[in-house]
């Protein structure tokens, strides 16, 4: 588990670093708007990240198709929500400082991540079925 735990946070950095550069290649260098460029780096990291993690952290689960890229965008968006979410709440229970907000980043980051594998590892990415042995 630990090995898959660490498969999967490679596979997230090198996803990040395919998000932030299409970011900043989208703005900087094709003139996009922020929220569009951000929506299409999303996207193409959300695919890079599905089939890294398909291919190295789960490559010993089923393969599912169209249906398991969609369990995986719905689970993504969750612990997004939930990364989101956490980070509201906790800069809503810090006094209001300069640095507030980079201690609800971490915390949300951390809940975000411990419910994207979660969700891949136990639904998205789930073993096999076995059958009824005697």
């Amino acid at each position: 588990m630990v090995l898959r735990f660490l498969k999967f946070a490679v596979v997230g950095g090198a996803a990040f670093v395919v998000d932030a550069a299409l970011f900043a290649g989208g703005v900087e260098i094709a003139g996009l708007a922020p929220v569009p460029a951000r929506l299409l780096a999303f996207s193409v990291a959300l695919s890079f990240s599905f089939a890294l993690n398909r291919a190295v952290t789960f490559a010993d689960r089923p393969r599912r198709g169209a249906r398991q890229f969609a369990l995986y965008a719905a689970a993504s968006v969750l612990a997004g929500a939930a990364n989101l979410s956490t980070f509201a709440a906790v800069l809503w229970v810090l006094p209001p400082a300069a640095l507030a907000p980079y201690i609800a980043m971490p915390i949300g980051v951390a809940v975000g991540l411990a419910i994207n594998f979660a969700l891949y590892n136990l639904a998205v990415f789930a073993p096999a079925q076995r059958t009824g042995e005697a």
